[in-house]
Order: structure tokens, then sequence, then C-alpha cells
């Protein structure tokens, strides 16, 4: 390689992932630990878990190791995964309700 290549090559670490958009003026504000919110940079949808300074905490739905998000680029999940999380979550009281009420 020549000193040519050599100054023109982009260290590893400086390179990123492209955003697939850009980051939002207004970030959406998660409410409650537990719901579910798309981190926009990534591509992913994960469950809300703290928010520390600057940074949010995710973990994936299914569980996992958390990652930290700039909360700019915090977006509300997409509708059919809001519907989904609305019913599990209906279904889930339903079924404690059931359990109170047959003891």
């Amino acid at each position: 390689m020549t000193n040519a290549e050599q100054q023109n090559e982009v260290p590893v670490h400086a390179m990123t992932r492209p955003a697939r958009e850009r980051a939002g003026a207004e970030p959406y504000c998660p409410t409650a630990v537990g719901e579910l919110v798309l981190d926009a940079r990534a591509g992913r949808v994960g469950v809300f878990m703290d928010r520390v300074g600057d940074t949010v905490h995710l973990r994936p739905e299914r569980g996992g190791l958390e990652w930290e998000v700039d909360p700019r680029w915090l977006r509300p999940p997409p509708a059919t995964l809001a519907q989904k999380n609305a019913r599990r979550n209906g279904d889930s009281r339903c079924n404690s309700d059931n359990a109170k009420a047959a003891s």
C-alpha cells in the first residue's frame, strides 16, 4: 500500500452504519417502562426500560441485552406492533382477573 492509499484509508472505528432516516426534531417520549418504541437509527423495536441523562435504554421485546439510544431517534412503534402489544396486555389483564375470580 502506498502512502497516498494509507492516508485515504478510513479507520474501522470511524465507520458507522448509515442512518435509515434523520433524527427527529421532536422525538417520541415513552411514558411507561415496558412501552414498545422504535429505534429509528438501528431500525429495531425495543422495550423502553429507563432514561439516564441523555440516553434511553431499550431491551429486545423477547429479552436480551439492553442497548442505548439517543432519544432523538425514538419513534412510536409501527401500528401493527402497537395493536399486538395492546391485545397481549388485554389478554394478560383478562387472565389475571379470571384467576382472581376463580380463587
